[in-house]
């Protein structure tokens, strides 16, 4: 069963269902702004550690909060003028949290072709990397400085959505003024958003129901809260399936 933020018609809602789960009325909370504002403030953390349970458990098929606009990745023109890219968010503001893949693309062809990464702080043999002045051309390698991609080498003329750059990027969060949208993972994952702020409360409150909710969330996270063992981490480990298993080499056994 899938879940929206707010829902006092049918009661089919996140903060009904906290409402619930902390003990109190309907309308103690979404009739309260002050009260709505908190609850959204512990949804988005929730949507932050569910981000980090999923992204450890993805495997080849990325996670992606489905209420973002657009693919993970991002576009953006390489240019004449530097080798050096600031990267924090993507078209539509998402903060970008990790790069998995870059991309520049044949000005002729229109065709992308991966870069290899490098670290210029520990791999010897890249001095395209500081040569400003004279190095110019398609770039063939990146490293990767704080919130900067730096590419090895200048383009003649600007190449137009010249660099591509596979991404995970933060989640879409809450306002404490919606109403219909859902937490963008799968609905039988939404319970989390509505355990998570109540266990906050009820641990500060200290309610009744506390280890109720507690042993809740382990089922969903794992005994430690890292996801492993939990019905989150089981669910995205699980969706490659259409995927051939990989086989590894026991090098002991072949001695």
């Amino acid at each position: 069963m899938s879940l929206q933020f707010n829902d006092t018609d049918t009661y089919k809602g996140l903060a009904q269902e906290y409402e619930r789960e902390i003990g109190a009325d309907y309308g103690d909370v979404t009739n309260s702004p002050r009260r709505l504002k908190a609850f959204a403030v512990s949804v988005n953390i929730a949507l932050d550690d569910y981000y980090n349970i999923a992204h450890k458990s993805d495997g080849t098929w990325k996670f992606d909060d489905s209420n973002s606009e657009g693919l993970p990745e991002i576009y953006t023109d390489l240019l004449s003028t530097t080798k050096v890219y600031t990267l924090l968010t993507d078209e539509y503001g998402n903060q970008i949290y990790e790069i998995f893949k870059v991309y520049a693309k044949d000005p002729t062809t229109g065709v992308y072709k991966e870069l290899e990464p490098v670290d210029t702080d520990s791999q010897k043999d890249l001095a395209d990397f500081y040569d400003e002045a004279t190095h110019t051309g398609m770039p063939t390698k990146y490293d990767k400085t704080a919130t900067t991609l730096i590419v090895n080498s200048k383009v003649s003329s600007t190449v137009e959505d010249g660099l591509k750059v596979s991404i995970n990027r933060s989640m879409s969060y809450f306002e404490y003024t919606d109403t219909v949208k859902k937490p963008g993972v799968p609905g039988v994952h939404h319970k989390y958003f509505f355990l998570r702020p109540a266990e906050d409360y009820l641990r500060r409150k200290g309610g009744k129901s506390l280890k109720e909710v507690q042993t809740a969330l382990m089922v969903m996270e794992g005994k430690d809260r890292d996801g492993a063992g939990g019905t989150i981490a089981k669910y995205y480990a699980r969706r490659t399936k259409d995927e051939k298993p990989r086989l590894s080499m026991n090098i002991e056994s072949c001695e």
